[in-house]
């Protein structure tokens, strides 16, 4: 015991001993040791007002929009629905329904509907959970027909309907894992399926006998959290009452309920809390997950329809029973269609569900072997990859109204998928950790923090012994850190001929480079983007948070020359404590190696202007470039460095050493369209140190 304890000692003052004059020394990063996933027991913070509710409300369905390849939305292709089949009951009829969502991607499912209505009806959307069954489950726990029968024989139109690889579809795989290649192109189970819903309620708005502004939709299990999610991002549904999901420690197993993006600084409870203020009704059970809905869940999304003013509008029920979506839970959903779908305010708390005959199965089952057209989900990625490829390379820009709709239409997403917020100044925290006199500049040892975040930025701070008023301080990173940067105990050739130019330097590790914080306890599983920010992303946001430390710490207001224009408005921020910096002081930004395409989309997206010249490192633009060198999902449905450079535009940009496959004539023709051809500059070969020092 004694030697190991000697041997323990001897590395710790080895460690310590290895310690350069420059190093900050260690720092401890909250982002590595936040543990996010689906069985994660989430605190749920209340929120103090409206406005700051809405902000956050609009970042989160900003994400599910983004992470699900919905923003932009897909164009709307005819659904070619086919109703066939009819069965009279009496009091409701049955038809089989067959549409598609995507061009030869068939959704199924039975339309129910009452009979002797006067006028259009509400209608009801059905999706189903994991049950082996789909939407043809019998069991008593979850009666799939049952439901939407009672619903019809109500007054309401019913539409149960299939998720994707269940019933007849069987050449699909429910549970399918997306690929890399399909996660950057935002194709997923989760968006698939997001969709589908999303035309089952343009099918039932279509039908001659339905009030599209009546449309509620509910759902078990899976199909509870496609209820709120569906409810999260399309206001046409009014109502809504998912049952046995809305949870703060389980957020759903499936890979259909965990898309990139989805719960990013959020949680169920928050997406179930987006239907405020329309009326939801919260159906819970003490054996599943929901079990602590009435303390924990209820009260939380109580609260947020109290900002509202809309308390009466929200509602729960807790049953002592097992996972389901048994009898008595549908007797607690009933009444509360008839309220706010039907007006009958003379529903009670319980509608009794009479007994009903279910049809045959073949009788409900729409065809027994796919149609010939019928895309496999490789067949559907290969067409919606061709399909965003079409959008972006045939977007016309030949004007500066042009960029700006370009611009309104892919900013937003691109910025979702990195999740990125620019911090004010009063938000970063500064710790000092020593100052070290060198040979014409004092450098400062810094540990750069956002507050609330506690994040952990290792920094140099260089600052020349004659600086000159005039020139715009410099943020520099490389890959390898700051350490990479430095001769010694010294400023290196590029920081030492900045100095010599007036300018101050700033020097940063960004996450998991050089200094920085390496005890990584972030649960790395099949969801990890549904939960984390990928470590491009990371890298991106430290540069963005260097950036404003800079701005707001030491910058010279920014000098626009004749041919820039102020920036275009920056989408809100992305966190609920962040918000949108001003543009403050210029701080120019170069980009070495790996980091030089992170620093383009640092600049992108960050407030603070200034010139900008990146090392593409021949970084090619494609599939496999970003997949093994810049990570980040959905980037390259919502134009990736275009849209980046976009965005940058008209601010001054140098991009050296680009890959053969870099889109450098598009980059060409947004800067023309801004106006400002020549603050472009793209060359072939990154310059010497004077030629950098130079470009900026």
């Amino acid at each position: 015991m004694e030697i190991c304890l000697v041997i323990v000692l001897i590395l710790v003052l080895c460690s310590a001993g290895c310690a350069g004059p420059m190093d900050v020394g260690s720092v401890s990063d909250a982002r590595l040791h936040a543990k996010r996933g689906t069985d994660t027991r989430f605190d749920l913070e209340p929120y103090s007002s409206l406005g700051e509710w809405q902000s956050h409300a609009d970042a989160i369905r900003q994400r599910i929009l983004t992470g699900c390849g919905l923003d932009p939305m897909p164009p709307k292709t005819p659904l070619k629905a086919r109703v066939l089949g009819k069965i009279d009951r009496g009091d409701y009829t049955v038809e089989k329904v067959c549409f598609q969502s995507y061009p030869g991607f068939h959704v199924v499912g039975d339309l129910y509907r009452p009979k002797g209505g006067i006028g259009r009806v509400p209608a009801v959307l059905c999706p189903h959970g994991h049950g082996a069954g789909g939407r043809l489950e019998l069991s008593d726990d979850y009666c799939q027909p049952i439901r939407a029968i009672s619903i019809a024989r109500l007054g309401m139109v019913a539409f149960s309907y299939s998720m994707i690889g269940y019933n007849e579809n069987t050449h699909i795989q429910h549970r399918f894992v997306a690929t890399p290649r399909q996660e950057l192109w935002a194709i997923g189970p989760g968006g698939i399926q997001l969709w589908n819903s999303i035309r089952a309620v343009d099918f039932v708005s279509s039908l001659p006998d339905v009030d599209p502004d009546r449309i509620g939709c509910t759902g078990e299990s899976g199909g509870g959290t496609q209820t709120f999610i569906l409810s999260a991002v399309d206001h046409r549904v009014k109502v809504n009452a998912p049952v046995c999901m809305i949870s703060a420690i389980m957020q759903g197993g499936c890979v259909c309920e965990n898309g990139p993006l989805w719960r990013i600084d959020s949680n169920s409870v928050e997406i179930g809390a987006l239907m405020a203020p329309r009326p939801m009704m919260m159906i819970a059970a003490t054996g599943d997950w929901t079990k602590e809905t009435m303390d924990r869940e209820y009260p939380f999304i109580r609260s947020i329809y109290r900002l509202y003013g809309s308390e009466s509008h929200v509602n729960a029920w807790l049953q002592d029973a097992g996972h389901n979506y048994n009898k008595a839970s549908r007797e607690h959903v009933y009444p509360w269609l008839q309220r706010f779908l039907l007006g009958d305010k003379t529903a009670g708390d319980v509608t009794p569900e009479p007994p009903a005959a279910i049809e045959k199965m073949e009788d409900l089952t729409v065809y027994n072997t796919p149609p010939s057209d019928a895309l496999t989900i490789d067949q559907l990625t290969e067409q919606l990859i061709t399909s965003s490829k079409s959008r972006i390379d045939g977007f016309a820009l030949g004007s500066r109204s042009s960029l700006d709709r370009y611009r309104k239409t892919f900013g937003p997403a691109l910025r979702a998928c990195f999740a990125v917020a620019c911090p004010p100044g009063s938000d970063i925290t500064v710790e000092d950790r020593g100052t070290v006199d060198s040979s014409g500049c004092t450098i400062k040892k810094l540990v750069i923090s956002r507050r609330g975040i506690v994040d952990a930025i290792p920094a140099l701070l260089f600052t020349p012994a004659h600086p000159d008023p005039k020139s715009a301080p410099v943020v520099v990173i490389h890959p390898d850190g700051k350490a990479a940067l430095l001769a010694g105990d010294k400023p290196g050739e590029l920081v030492s001929a900045l100095l010599g130019k007036g300018r101050t330097v700033l020097a940063v590790d960004t996450f998991l480079t050089g200094e920085c914080d390496r005890h990584d306890e972030r649960v790395k599983d099949k969801f990890f983007t549904t939960f984390y920010r990928t470590d491009a992303a990371e890298r991106v946001q430290d540069i963005i948070t260097a950036l404003a430390y800079v701005s707001s710490a030491c910058g010279q207001p920014p000098a626009l020359s004749g041919h820039e224009s102020p920036r275009t408005a920056q989408p809100p921020a992305l966190s609920r404590r962040d918000s949108a910096v001003s543009k403050g002081a210029a701080v120019d930004l170069i980009g070495l190696g790996r980091a030089g395409i992170e620093c383009l989309f640092a600049r992108a997206f960050s407030s603070v202007i200034g010139s900008t010249l990146i090392d593409a490192n021949q970084f090619n633009a494609s599939d496999q470039a970003f997949e093994d060198g810049f990570f980040v999902p959905c980037i390259r449905r919502v134009g990736d460095v275009r849209t980046a450079t976009a965005l940058v535009a008209p601010l001054r940009l140098t991009i050296c050493n680009a890959g053969k496959e870099f889109p450098s004539e598009w980059v060409k023709r947004a800067y023309a369209a801004s106006g400002t051809p020549n603050a472009l500059s793209i060359k072939s070969a990154v310059p010497d140190t004077n030629g950098l020092v130079g470009a900026l």
